[in-house]
């Protein structure tokens, strides 16, 4: 069975999991030289899902941002330091939460999948709205997922995964991926 492979533009992340992935990766291409690269699937959202990403990092840093700044530029008398920190705080919270809440419901959301021979890449966003790459066997997909976050069609090695039917151009594939709708 092959492992997920995590490709990231992160260093962390490309550094916490080096020596997996790369005998990983020696034994994917090891064994699917000979096979093609074909795409079976792209989200039929992508573009939505990617501009509501920005929005939201944009929203983030602003609301992370401004309330300090306007607590210094724009001093008030009338009202007291604690309602400045009470209304700027409530900014902050407002803008981090709703970005978390984003991101824990679009986070499984497949912009791509490809497969060479038996093995799977799906393309994922990350929070900063960067292109994720997930690579894993066929053998490893569950249909039915155990998972309690919203918007999960199928998990493969302990990643969950979002997909829709129109996305798929085979209908052999969307079943093997459990997409129903």
């Amino acid at each position: 069975m092959l492992s997920v492979v995590v490709r990231s533009t992160s260093r962390h992340a490309a550094l916490s999991c080096r020596a997996q992935r790369c005998a990983a990766v020696r034994y994917a291409s090891a064994t699917t030289k000979d096979e093609a690269v074909v795409k079976i699937y792209e989200g039929p959202l992508n573009a939505a899902v990617k501009r509501i990403r920005l929005v939201s990092l944009t929203t983030l840093a602003t609301s992370l941002m401004l309330p300090p700044m306007a607590l210094i530029f724009k001093s008030s008398a009338t009202v007291s330091l604690m309602g400045k920190v009470a209304v700027g705080g409530t900014a902050m919270v407002a803008g981090v939460g709703s970005t978390a809440a984003l991101h824990f419901c679009t986070l499984p959301f497949v912009f791509e999948m490809s497969r060479q021979g038996d093995v799977i890449t799906a393309t994922r966003m990350d929070i900063l709205a960067r292109r994720t790459t997930f690579e894993f066997n066929a053998a490893d997909v569950k249909r039915e997922p155990t998972t309690l976050r919203p918007f999960v069609t199928f998990e493969a090695a302990g990643e969950s995964f979002f997909v829709t039917k129109s996305g798929f151009a085979d209908e052999a594939d969307a079943d093997l991926f459990g997409s129903n709708s």
